[in-house]
This record gives C-alpha cells, structure tokens and sequence, in this order.
C-alpha cells in the first residue's frame, strides 16, 4: 500500500505549508526532508535533488509541531 503517490506542488519563498490529516503528510515531509528516500525521483526547480542533496538541505526549512530541542 503507499501512502503517497503522484505528489507535486510548488510553495512560493518565506511561505508556510500545511496538510490535513490522513494526506499523507508525514511520509511526504520524510521524502521532502530526506529522511525516506521516495521509491522515484524527486525534483527540486527541476533537478534531481540527489545530484546535490547537500545544497538542496541548505535551502530547506522545516519546523515540526513539537519541537524537540536539546538545551
């Protein structure tokens, strides 16, 4: 079963995004953030992010809605 499939969206810069619950968001927030390898490609402005993951992480922003922080 996925639990995703066919994504694709497009969020303008300094924007804040958000799901309801059920979409899908959790697994989409791994691929997006790298922690899950999506089972195809994934594309950032066009490019494969794996071509640069490193640079691609640079330019992401991710707040969670519990942060765990280490103080």
């Amino acid at each position: 079963m996925k639990a995703v499939s066919d994504v694709s969206f497009a969020v303008r810069p300094h924007a804040i995004c958000g799901w309801t619950n059920g979409s899908g968001k959790s697994t989409t927030i791994k691929m997006i953030t790298s922690l899950l390898p999506p089972s195809t490609g994934m594309l950032y402005s066009g490019q494969d992010i794996r071509e640069d993951l490193v640079g691609y992480k640079a330019m992401l922003g991710f707040v969670p809605e519990e942060p765990h922080l280490n103080l």
